[in-house]
């Protein structure tokens, strides 16, 4: 039986830590790229696989993968991402493409992130695999989702070479960020 108490725990614990994240910018800035339902068509799928293993890890993953190489790592590839978004802006990413950039980014930028961390905790705690993937994959989804839909209104209203610019911007910020420890 599905504990839901513990499903709304993490899924607001989760929410709530996934905001002004780095896989939400990253998010945000493809949604801006390649479109709103690819962005979520990519980010949602990713978001499964690390929870998934997350819960079915539990703490041995927070234990083996030293966390500022995790963190340099998630922003050299950010800024490797922001700089070749600017190498080739006038290039919009359609197609299964897309999706597959925004899933091997999410997935990448998700591991050692906070909310994985959380899930991995939770797991641990509170042996309830089910409920900790439920509420932290409809947490992920959620802001992933909402994320991708300004992104694509944004799309529509705003011309798209200054789009393609802030979404490398975007990158690059969160590289740095990410690499300094801050996000």
């Amino acid at each position: 039986m599905l504990a839901w108490r513990l499903l709304l725990t993490v899924f607001t614990a989760v929410l709530v830590a996934e905001l002004a994240d780095k896989t939400q910018l990253a998010v945000l800035a493809f949604s801006l790229r390649a479109g709103a339902a690819r962005a979520i068509a990519g980010a949602i799928p990713a978001f499964a696989v690390v929870q998934a293993a997350s819960v079915a890890l539990g703490c041995y993953m927070g234990y083996r993968l030293p966390e500022r190489a995790v963190r340099a790592a998630a922003g050299a590839l950010f800024i490797a991402a922001g700089l070749l978004s600017l190498r080739r802006e006038a290039r919009r990413k359609r197609g299964a493409g897309a999706v597959a950039e925004v899933f091997t980014s999410v997935l990448l930028a998700e591991l050692g992130d906070k909310t994985q961390l959380s899930s991995i905790a939770f797991a641990a705690a509170t042996r309830a695999p089910l409920a900790v993937f439920a509420g932290s994959l409809a947490a992920l989804s959620a802001v992933a989702a909402a994320t991708a839909a300004v992104g694509g209104k944004l799309c529509e209203r705003v011309p798209e070479r200054p789009l393609m610019l802030a979404s490398s911007a975007l990158f690059i910020a969160a590289g740095m960020l990410t690499a300094l420890g801050v996000l």
